[in-house]
């Protein structure tokens, strides 16, 4: 169960289970392999031993990457949601300043100069907090050049409510941005429309 050869059209490959290692091998080390396949074959075969992939969960995972869900409410009420088609099965909520702040704080703690981290906004819709979407961005920004750290940003939005200034500071801070569209229109109108029942495809 831990090593498998088998035949190619050029010569014999060895797959090593532990760290899926794959390996080019002799027709004399494949005839080895066929009597004796343990562990100890490894080592007579001239390969690595010892564990690559243990069960033992990591203990200590540099967080390099972060979604902040900063506005619990959206202005759609999409059939399928997640969040009760929006609602989310409560009052409407934003991230206030602090948490975000104290999010990116924490993000930003163990970076080391050159590394880059991921920052990601997302809701309900993003944009209902826009304010709050600009202050982490410029936040943010500001601790990756004390920290000399690369930051790249991105939101998912359902596009209703960009303006062209929003465009112009995504463009000025090189945001990956995606808009959530539903196939062709009356498709679209159908599962994703305003609170209201009104389509939101032409928007």
């Amino acid at each position: 169960r831990d090593l498998h050869s088998f035949p190619t059209r050029r010569s014999s490959d060895l797959f090593v289970v532990d760290g899926s290692r794959l390996y080019q091998i002799a027709e004399e080390t494949a005839a080895l392999l066929q009597r004796d396949s343990g562990p100890s074959a490894l080592a007579r075969c001239a390969l690595q031993s010892g564990n690559r992939i243990a069960d033992d969960a990591p203990q200590a995972m540099q967080i390099r990457s972060l979604s902040l869900a900063v506005a619990q409410k959206c202005n759609l009420s999409c059939t399928y949601c997640y969040a009760q088609e929006g609602s989310f099965g409560s009052e409407p909520k934003q991230m206030s300043r602090e948490a975000a702040q104290q999010a990116l704080d924490f993000l930003f703690a163990e970076t080391e100069p050159g590394q880059k981290v991921m920052l990601a906004f997302l809701g309900g819709e993003p944009m209902l907090n826009r304010a709050l979407v600009r202050e982490c961005v410029e936040y943010a920004s500001k601790l990756a050049e004390t920290a000399a750290v690369n930051v790249e940003f991105s939101i998912t939005t359902n596009g209703t409510l960009l303006v062209p200034d929003d465009a112009e500071f995504f463009e000025k801070h090189g945001f990956s941005v995606t808009v959530s569209l539903d196939g062709i229109e009356d498709k679209h109108d159908r599962l994703r429309p305003f609170r209201g029942g009104q389509g939101r495809y032409k928007q």
